[in-house]
């Protein structure tokens, strides 16, 4: 009786620790329509100093802007007027 009893715990057992070792399911990755997009404009957060640092931080994706080298062209010929006197 003993021997039967031991042998069921241990089928239980062996069947608890099979479950419990499968491997989990992996969700799927969410589809792009899902992927938020970072907003416009910084949420505020009532401090300034806080602010102003998420402004400049989201101002940094407009760095095209602030690298233009157009402005350039009319300094080069200014300096060559200036190399002509």
């Amino acid at each position: 009786m003993i021997k039967r009893l031991n042998f069921g715990l241990l089928i239980i057992l062996a069947m608890v620790l099979v479950v419990s070792c499968a491997p989990k399911p992996v969700p799927a990755p969410p589809a792009l329509a899902e992927v938020e997009t970072a907003p416009e404009e910084p949420p505020t957060t009532g401090e300034a100093s806080i602010d102003e640092i998420a402004a400049d931080i989201s101002d940094a994706e407009n760095i095209d802007e602030e690298l233009d080298t157009s402005e350039l062209d009319d300094v080069e010929d200014i300096l060559a007027d200036i190399e002509n006197i």
